[in-house]
Parts: C-alpha cells; sequence; structure tokens
C-alpha cells in the first residue's frame, strides 16, 4: 500500500482564499452603507403618503355609518333628502360619494360586488383590483381619465359604501386619501 505524497497548499490559492474573504467583508459593509442610504427616502416616501390633512368624520345616523374624509380638499354637499348619504366635492373634478341603504334582496357580498363591477365596467372603467371579505368588498379602476375606489359594508338588512372618483393625474395625492378612507369607514 503506497501513501500518495500530499500536496502543498500554492500560494496563489492562499491568496484567493484570503482575497474572497476581503470581498465578503467588503460586500458586507456596502449592503449596510446601501440600506443606510436608502432608510431615509423609504421614511420619507411613507411620510409623504400620509402627508396630514385636516380630518372630520361625517357620521349618518340614519344607517349607523360613519367615515372621515379630508375636510381641506373635499367639500360637503347638503346630506340627501331622505338621509342616506352626501356627497363631497373636491379639486379637478373629484367626487366622494357617501350611502347606505337597506339590503332589502338579502344580497350576499360577493352578489353586491360583482353587481358594482358590471356597473363600474359598462361606464367604461377596468377594474385592477377587487377583494372580497367577509362583511364587505373594494373595487378599484380606471378609465375615461379617472381612478375610483368603491368599498362597501353588506350586512343581512344593510348596505353602506363609499365611492371616490379622481383625475388619474391626482393619483399620488388621492391614492393614499382612498385608502385611509377606507380604513376609518365603518358601520
Amino acid at each position: 500500500m503506497s501513501l500518495e505524497p500530499v500536496k502543498p497548499m500554492k500560494l496563489i490559492d492562499i491568496r484567493r482564499l484570503s482575497m474572497h474573504k476581503q470581498t465578503t467583508k467588503w460586500n458586507l459593509i456596502m449592503k449596510r452603507v446601501a440600506i443606510l442610504a436608502i432608510t431615509p427616502l423609504v421614511t420619507i416616501s411613507t411620510a409623504m403618503a400620509d402627508v396630514p390633512h385636516n380630518w372630520q368624520t361625517y357620521a349618518n345616523r340614519r344607517f349607523g355609518y360613519s367615515l372621515c374624509y379630508p375636510a381641506d380638499l373635499l367639500r360637503p354637499q347638503p346630506e340627501s333628502d331622505n338621509g342616506d348619504g352626501r356627497a363631497f366635492v373636491g379639486p379637478h373634478g373629484t367626487r366622494l360619494l357617501v350611502w347606505g341603504g337597506w339590503n332589502a334582496i338579502g344580497q350576499s357580498v360577493a352578489q353586491e360586488k360583482a353587481d358594482r363591477a358590471h356597473e363600474f365596467t359598462n361606464l367604461g372603467y377596468a377594474i385592477s383590483y377587487q377583494v372580497v371579505r367577509p362583511g364587505w368588498f373594494v373595487l378599484s379602476g380606471s378609465g375615461r381619465g379617472k381612478n375610483f375606489y368603491e368599498r362597501m359594508i353588506v350586512t343581512h338588512d344593510r348596505e353602506s359604501g363609499f365611492s371616490i372618483e379622481y383625475p388619474a393625474s391626482d393619483a399620488e395625492l388621492w391614492n393614499p386619501i382612498a385608502a385611509k378612507l377606507s380604513r376609518c369607514m365603518s358601520g
């Protein structure tokens, strides 16, 4: 039985190993620097999306729902004659409609969403986002140079909702506001 001689490690192999360690250390340092450089941009972007507005609340007694709205951007119009809701108008033709009603035929959330989606499609909108959850749904989309966002709460006997329509060119302002409207709606 013969033993093969052990080959000595070449000097170049040791250098490569040493360079690899240095490169790995340098990459780790650069990743940390990149993360630190990006963090303020993410923070600024998030802060801009949640620019404070003069938020007020509209509460509807007849159907028991409420919704916050930016009073510095949207002017409330008189409540409807039958007390089911109200319209708010804003710059560049922005409109927020808020309403409540009886679910007289007992539609499910999915049925109500399908009906509303059909209506928006017939009006020339393409629906790009839709969510159905127990008790509510959201539809969002664009068309005719405008964006829309709608949320409805549906129970066995009542429904309440809002729909905001705004120019697509103002999406940077209104998209975060539509998201907040959705979060603050109750009833």
